[in-house]
């Protein structure tokens, strides 16, 4: 809320490590941030942790370019 130029957020399952720690940090960021958070790991099970932590988008890593852009709509 306080930075209007942050358009989307990105969020990794497991930064640091190989165990999803990231879901509070989901959570502080959803109570203020109301545009796309995308999940992002390549187990599902972690993409739907954050799903449902609050995040509004899921994708494997190699795809988050072509999400974010498609968020953005850019090209």
């Amino acid at each position: 809320a306080e930075n209007p130029d942050l358009s989307a957020i990105a969020m990794d399952a497991c930064v640091p490590g190989g165990k999803p720690n990231t879901i509070p940090l989901v959570m502080r960021f959803r109570k203020t941030f109301g545009g796309p958070m995308v999940a992002i790991s390549s187990d599902y099970f972690y993409r739907s942790q954050l799903m449902a932590a609050g995040c509004s988008h899921e994708c494997e890593k190699y795809d988050l370019p072509k999400v974010i852009r498609s968020l953005l709509e850019l090209r």
